[in-house]
Order: structure tokens, then sequence, then C-alpha cells
């Protein structure tokens, strides 16, 4: 249990904006934790050292600008009575993500990662300094057999997780397999499990726990090849580092280039912009040479390079469907111009915006499909799919929705 008048450092992960404020998330390590560090990368540090998630309520713009709140910066915190109340949920090898301990944020300020306790964290919690080869991860894409694919979006409250699959919906390549997680845990299914039956690489589009939370519990998740941006990553991140390493996992970090690299099912994007959202990787997906889907993560599209001069007929909607503050959107094409919402019902961030749902709608993306209503299956005309249980264990979860394209 986190203490009354503890200090802590805390990486701030996410800032996000709502119609009543900023809500941010940090997840911070007892101060004298930090203070032991030496400068040197320690991913076993994540699972030994007690971790706490902190999720505030919302922030005024005053008080964000006041504490110069970004995404990615590293921030030492006083706990005490009086100040902004946020939910502490300690992160151990469960997490009682409706229960959390409420605390107040009584003094805030930003760490100079000039200083010595500053570039100490940021080496000690940071990724793997190597960075992986485009050949490396395209043999991990690869190693499947992708002649006739589908493209398949799960149900998995708050959060992303979608699959490159054969014809018999069985999962070749996951792009995120997140889930619903701490204040928006409830929207998390019950009994949530992933097909690991063909081996399949997950493809991060960045770091953040609904993007990978559907994996973190899973044995199976970590000793998977995952394929993941360099971002700056906070405390639980390295955490989910850790279980895969220790699992026998493969971690294969994309630096900051190539800008894009081509595998068999399509073409996997480096995007260009500076927060957490807008920095990691967004995937094309081609069923064939003239039909072709975008999943963005949680990017705007200005920041993944190209897509705004190309066609698709299919499209997830970024950062489920959060306020998009630009008109210009990927041209839709084709029949069915179908565009796909990852979100869990009652969260808190009020994802999808309205007016995002509406300027989607009038850029002709006609034909909204939302996960709630089961997993989303999408396939070509040509393609006979049918749906067969896994040999290994019944964990594929057929299509409840089924669209062709």
């Amino acid at each position: 249990m986190i203490k009354i008048d503890d200090y802590v450092y805390a990486f701030l992960h996410n800032l996000d904006y709502t119609q009543d404020g900023y809500l941010a998330r940090w997840s911070s390590l007892p101060k004298r934790v930090v203070d032991q560090l030496d400068g040197r990368w320690s991913p076993t540090l994540a699972a030994e050292a007690p971790i706490h998630v902190l999720e505030s309520d919302p922030i005024p713009v005053e008080q964000k600008d006041a504490w110069r709140l970004k995404e990615g910066r590293w921030y030492e915190i006083q706990l005490g009575a009086q100040g902004l109340f946020v939910g502490a949920f300690f992160l151990g090898d469960e997490v009682d993500e409706r229960e959390p301990q409420t605390v107040r944020i009584t003094s805030l300020n930003l760490l100079d990662g000039r200083t010595k306790i500053g570039k100490n964290i940021r080496k000690a919690i940071s990724l793997p300094p190597e960075d992986a080869s485009v050949g490396q991860i395209q043999l991990a894409c690869n190693k499947n057999t992708y002649n006739n694919l589908n493209l398949a979006h799960y149900y998995v409250g708050q959060g992303d997780a979608s699959a490159v699959c054969d014809t018999n919906w069985t999962p070749l390549c996951y792009f995120d397999i997140g889930a619903g997680s701490f204040r928006n845990g409830f929207t998390k299914p019950r009994n949530l499990k992933f097909c690991w039956t063909k081996r399949p690489a997950i493809i991060l589009s960045h770091w953040d726990t609904d993007h990978y939370w559907g994996a973190y519990f899973d044995i199976k998740a970590h000793k998977q090849t995952w394929i993941v941006p360099r971002q700056a990553i906070g405390p639980y991140d390295l955490r989910m580092v850790n279980k895969i390493l220790s699992a026998g996992g493969t971690l294969l970090v994309w630096g900051n280039h190539p800008s894009h690299i081509d595998v068999s099912f399509g073409r996997i994007i480096r995007c260009t912009g500076t927060n957490m959202n807008d920095s990691g990787l967004a995937l094309i997906v081609n069923f064939n040479m003239s039909t072709h889907a975008l999943l963005p993560g949680d990017a705007k599209f200005r920041f993944i390079p190209g897509v705004l001069n190309k066609e698709f007929h299919h499209l997830m909607a970024p950062h489920h469907g959060a306020l998009l503050n630009t008109t210009r959107v990927p041209v839709p094409i084709g029949q069915v111009k179908s565009c796909v919402y990852s979100f869990g019902i009652n969260n808190s961030h009020y994802h999808p915006s309205i007016v995002s749902v509406n300027a989607l709608m009038q850029s002709e993306w006609w034909t909204r499909i939302n996960t709630a209503g089961g997993t989303v299956g999408v396939r070509l005309n040509s393609n006979s799919s049918s749906f067969r249980k896994c040999y290994k264990q019944f964990c594929l979860q057929e299509p409840k929705q089924l669209f062709t394209l």
C-alpha cells in the first residue's frame, strides 16, 4: 500500500483530453528505490520493485500547464492529505482494477533529465539498447504463409487487438494485443484468451497498456516474438519487457529508422510524431494488390507517412475514436467503406467522440462497426473462409460481425 507523505518518482504515460479536463496516468517507483540506481539498464528492477499506477481525476488546463505535464517525462511527486485525487493501483502478480487506493498529489515537480537521478532513471528504465535489423523484423512477420488472408478485430474492452489471419481465422500475426486496464479494467471481457497455435508475432503500435494488457498475464504471449517501437517507457512497461525476456520471448526493437518495412501481408510504418501515440508503428494490410486496410493504432493520420494520399477499403478508427482535430482522413474506396471502432462501453475517456464519428462518416467511411458487438471479421469476396476451432485449445474468437470487401 502506498503511504501518505510518500515521495515517488513517476513516469507520465498518458495525458488524454476529455470534456472534463485532462486524465493523467503515471507509473511510479518509491524514491528509495530510484536513489539506489547506478545508471545501468536494469530489466529486473521492475520485477522486484513495488510499482504503483496513479490515475488522476480530471486536471484543469491551467494546472496541467503549471505542472508542465507532458507524456514521456518523469516527475517527483509527494503524496499527502491535500491536493488532486488519484487512484493508486498496486501492480503485483495480479491487479485489483476495481478497488484502487485513493490518495492525493500534494506536490509535483518535473525531474530534470540532466541531473544524476534524471540520467540514472532513464538509463535503468528503458528498452534494450540494440535495435533490430530489417531482416529480423521481416523474418518474424513472414514465418507464416499468407496466401489468402483475413483480418480480425477482437473485443477487448477499452483497448485494441487485431490479427492478420488465415481463412480459418487462425491468427498469423497480431497488431496490438491490448485490453481495458486500471480505471477501465471493468471493460475487459472475462476469460479473454488469444490463440498461439501458429506462434504469431506481435506488432505493438506503441507502449500503452491498452495495447498490450491482453498479454500481460499470458505466459504464452510472453514467449512470442514482439516487434516494438523504441520509445521512452515507464516502470510497468519495463515489467512487461522483463516478462517477455524471462519467458524466453524475443523483443525486436524498431529504432528511428527505417521509415517503413514491407512484409508479406503489407507494410509496417514508423510514425513521425513526438508523443507516445504518434511516434509508434502503424500497419497497412494488403488483401491483394488493390485492396488495403489501415490500422493506425492511436496515431493521427498526418503522422503516418503516405496514408493520406492512398485509398483504403477498410479502416480502424485511430485512438478508439478519440477527438479528431482535422478533416483530412484517408480516402475510402469500394462498396463497404468499413470503419471499425474498438472501445470499452462506459469508458472514462468518453470514446468514441461523436465529432470524430461524424467526421469519418462525412468523409464517406459509411459503415461503422463496433467491436463491442463481437469479433469483427474482414475478408475478400474471393476468400471461402470458415471458422474452425483451434486443434490445440479452444481460444479462437469466431467472427460475430463479418464483412466482405
